[in-house]
């Protein structure tokens, strides 16, 4: 399926649209947000973002 149709049908427009499977009679879309926190280099823990010298 094409990934730009399932975003205008679901609604889904800041989303990125990773895969979608037809299982039955249903369609399954797996999707995720456009943006991540960021996360610190040393622990993988979400942290505040700055850019810095």
């Amino acid at each position: 399926m094409d990934s730009s149709v399932l975003k205008i049908a679901l609604g889904l427009g800041g989303a990125v649209v990773e895969g979608a499977r037809i299982e039955g009679e249903s369609i399954i879309v797996s999707a995720r947000p456009r943006w991540r926190a960021p996360r610190c280099p040393v622990c993988g823990r979400r942290c505040d973002a700055y850019d810095t010298l």
